[in-house]
């Protein structure tokens, strides 16, 4: 299961700068998750000069990596209130509660 928080979305104007700056390093890339491409980037010198390419690509890849985590977020909110739901008509067990909840 993969763990998000609220602070793991990014900032749309730092990523652009850091393309601005270091994108021949990829690093803009790594800041979305974007791993296989930054690596290729990294050594490939920002694919051989073209890396600023980037730069009309990225302000909507980190608004598609926000709203996925906006999505994950939305899903452990879910699941947390249908945890509680369960609970609380007292359908489940104080054994089972303590595995349900060592699972989400």
């Amino acid at each position: 299961m993969k763990y998000v928080h609220e602070s793991m979305k990014k900032n749309p104007v730092v990523v652009m700068v850091v393309c601005l700056l270091f994108g021949w390093t990829g690093a803009h890339r790594f800041m979305v998750g974007d791993k296989g491409i930054a690596i290729s980037q990294l050594l490939t010198f920002g694919w051989f000069g073209f890396w600023w390419i980037d730069l009309f690509f990225m302000w909507n890849r980190t608004l598609a990596y926000n709203a996925a985590i906006d999505r994950l977020l939305e899903r452990d909110r879910n699941r947390q209130r249908m945890l509680e739901a369960v609970i609380e008509k007292g359908k489940i067990s104080t054994r089972s509660k303590a595995d349900i909840e060592d699972i989400l």
